[in-house]
């Protein structure tokens, strides 16, 4: 322990008081160990004395420092000093080249997830320019040593490192803004460094401009082809910039689509020259995390390598040029499909593509720039369940008279359009986020929508009374024009089916999810594929309904309006492909089912030991998000009951009826995914999204195919007893993110 004789007063007990003279210095060290022990020989065991002023994070903090493996200023006396790095250093072209490559690997990791401690500013010259916060960008310089009136590869180097560090800045603004997970996704620590916020968009576009300008005139008299690979890096970064600022301009997607595709030919350009670059690994130092306000212990620099950091660079741009195409609105199932299959998609997007997609999708809550959320849910609801077009007429919101039955029916629809919107809004936010986060946000929307169908019986019923009985509310009983009142029947209940068909459908996908994530175990899978063809026969028979409701719906509306017989022929076209689209899934999931039931029966699936846990357990751990008012949950004996077959036959069915079950249900897939491709290549519901639906269908079409191939070898197996090798595949290698195809090979 350390004191300063200069500040210590006379009060002090005479033990502290040292028995020599002070060094010349004036600091004296003294042994307290034997007052310390006599301090504290009379307290109880167990006994705490806490001190205000000194915090459980100064008590950690001093546990920490001079350890080498947390204190990131403690030098270890093995490892010898780096030599100091002379940012004002000549460096060649083809150096430079280097440099900027390896940035941008580190960019690419930081877009990973990694910090910018491990990655951006572990680089001596965009530390240097972070040294100060300049004023203006001409005083952003790497070391004033170096020629300001004199172009070198280094101030080609300077250029792009300020375009990259006002391209950060804009990236941790983008996602600050909406909604992400910290440390799950993206880590937007600055470490209370300004990264050229203050700095124009226009200012830091023209620094590269001007740069690249002065190698194109030939400033550095270099070879032409490292010219051309520097000016290549200095347009991608020009072109990032841009890119990213006219994502705020919803309402011209030309235009964002037009420097999107820009930025991509850049990339391309980059890609092609990055084998001109020369390393040079001293430019980069771990040491630099010393200067950085953390709290995080000393780590090293994280390196992605080139080719994965290029692959990733271009997939960025990539999935920025393609997340565009939703700008285009049709119809709200268009967007949703979009949304689905192009978070689906492989390799997955990276944050700020998501970001961006959400940016578009609700900014200010307007819809892909000019549209309402109103009006994507009117669509949405006319589309999906086509009420009684009284409901949703426009007219109605322009009736003043309080006594008329459309100001009340536009006053209802409102009430539950507000009720409505959150959990609407719900499953386009939770679908944008990452795969892990999707499942577990869905849970909650699950529960959400479950509270939303028991509301929207009251609103029902309420708005039935309206429209067929209007007396009942003191209204006037004038007939409503182009409407037939007669056909509107009690259990006509469109705001509910719709409730009820959007949950299911939430469930639907969180069970799905399970299969990519890899949250099931492999005895689980038959129990899991039974559910989900379960939840697929729930949907059909819910759209079986739709149907017929639907059916009285174009009886009673007498109106031939345009926007109503679109709307019509819509919602008859997305029933046509729901039920291909629900009997594919509800065909393999039942062929698949079968399949890993005879798997079980024949021991060549076996469970994991797990002293800790119980099928039971697992099972309502499973089911817990699903057991919700509306639906009771069977308890886990009637669902193994129901899984075995002894819900209505005294034995389970013999392994070769399970396998004549699986074959017939693959036919009938097969029969349906041929219809269904037909229908999605026509562009049904697929605008902006028809590349990733086909892929989609393609690995579905093999899951198909695999499946009865299994079909084929366990039969033979069954026939022979012969010996089986079952491969359970892994997530990676899953088909569509969803099929759990086994591989069985017979031993000879």
């Amino acid at each position: 322990m350390t004191f300063d004789m200069a500040t210590m007063g006379s009060s002090l007990p005479s033990w502290m008081y040292p028995s020599s003279q002070a060094p010349a210095s004036g600091l004296v060290y003294t042994d307290v160990t034997t007052a310390f022990r006599r301090a504290v020989a009379d307290m109880k065991p167990g006994e705490i004395i806490k001190d205000d002023n000194f915090s459980l994070f100064d008590s950690v903090a001093a546990l920490e420092i001079m350890d080498p493996k947390m204190d990131i200023n403690c030098a270890d006396a093995q490892t010898e000093p780096e030599p100091e790095y002379d940012v004002s250093r000549d460096l060649t072209p083809q150096q430079v080249l280097g440099i900027i490559d390896q940035l941008i690997s580190q960019e690419m990791a930081w877009h990973m997830g990694y910090p910018l401690s491990l990655t951006l500013f572990s680089s001596h010259y965009i530390d240097q320019l972070l040294s100060t916060v300049p004023s203006e960008v001409q005083r952003a310089q790497f070391s004033f040593k170096l020629p300001w009136n004199k172009f070198t590869p280094v101030s080609a180097l300077r250029a792009y490192c300020i375009g990259l560090i006002k391209t950060c800045d804009m990236v941790n603004d983008q996602i600050n803004q909406e909604h992400y997970y910290e440390e799950e996704d993206f880590v937007t620590n600055t470490y209370k460094r300004s990264l050229f916020s203050h700095f124009s968009v226009e200012s830091v576009t023209q620094e590269l401009i001007d740069a690249h300008k002065s190698l194109s005139q030939g400033a550095c008299d270099i070879d032409p082809e490292l010219t051309a690979a520097l000016c290549a890096r200095l347009c991608f970064r020009a072109s990032f910039i841009t890119a990213l600022e006219n994502t705020q301009h919803r309402l011209y997607p030309s235009l964002i689509e037009q420097t999107w595709t820009k930025a991509l030919k850049d990339v391309e350009d980059v890609i092609a020259t990055r084998h001109l670059g020369e390393p040079v690994p001293e430019a980069f130092s771990a040491k630099l995390q010393q200067k950085l306000s953390s709290s995080m212990p000393p780590r090293p620099i994280v390196d992605i390598g080139h080719e994965l950091g290029f692959r990733l660079l271009k997939q960025l741009f990539e999935d920025g040029l393609k997340v565009t195409d939703v700008l285009d609105y049709k119809d709200p199932i268009t967007v949703q499909n979009f949304v689905v299959h192009f978070q689906a998609k492989k390799p997955k997007p990276l944050v700020i593509t998501r970001t961006i997609l959400q940016r578009y999708l609700f900014k200010d809550l307007v819809v892909l720039g000019n549209a309402s959320l109103r009006l994507l849910m009117d669509d949405d609801l006319t589309i999906l369940v086509k009420p009684p077009a009284v409901l949703l007429d426009p007219i109605n919101d322009y009736v003043e008279n309080s006594n008329d039955v459309r100001h009340r029916i536009a006053q209802e629809m409102e009430a539950f359009r507000i009720r409505a919107a959150q959990c609407y809004l719900d499953i386009y936010r939770s679908l944008c986020q990452n795969r892990c986060r999707v499942r577990r946000t869905l849970y909650h929307v699950v529960r959400d929508w479950d509270l939303l169908e028991i509301n929207a019986i009251e609103f029902d019923s309420r708005l039935h009374t309206l429209v067929t009985q209007p007396e009942t509310f003191g209204l006037s009983q004038e007939p409503i024009a182009d409407w037939n009142c007669t056909a509107y029947t009690p259990d006509w209940q469109p705001l509910t089916l719709w409730s009820r068909l959007h949950k299911l459908k939430v469930m639907l996908y969180i069970v799905e999810l399970g299969f990519e994530l890899d949250v099931y175990y492999k005895h689980e899978m038959a129990a899991m594929y039974f559910y989900l063809s379960t939840l697929c026969e729930e949907v059909q028979a819910l759209e079986t309904s739709i149907k017929r409701y639907s059916a009285a719906a174009t009886v009673a509306t007498t109106t031939s309006a345009l926007d109503t017989v679109l709307k019509g022929r819509q919602h008859e076209l997305l029933m046509q492909t729901d039920t291909l689209r629900f009997t594919l899934k509800h065909g393999i999931a039942s062929a698949l089912f079968s399949i890993f039931t005879v798997l079980q029966r024949m021991n060549a699936i076996e469970p994991p030991k797990q002293p800790c846990g119980t099928d039971e357990l697992r099972y309502d751990l499973r089911m817990r998000p699903f057991a919700i008012k509306s639906r009771p949950l069977q308890t886990y004996a009637e669902f193994q009951a129901l899984l075995a077959g002894t819900s209505s036959l005294s034995t389970p069915p013999p392994l070769e009826e399970l396998l004549d079950c699986a074959a017939s249900a693959i036919n009938k897939a097969q029969t349906k995914l041929v219809e269904l491709q037909a229908l999605v290549g026509e562009g049904t519901f697929a605008h902006g999204s028809l590349q990733l639906q086909t892929d989609h269908l393609k690995e579905v079409e093999r899951a198909t195919k695999a499946s009865a191939e299994t079909i084929k070898v366990l039969r033979e197996a069954v026939q022979s007893d012969k010996k089986m090798q079952v491969t359970i595949p892994v997530p990676d290698d899953i088909y569509a993110g969803l099929w759990v195809v086994p591989q069985v090979k017979l031993s000879e």
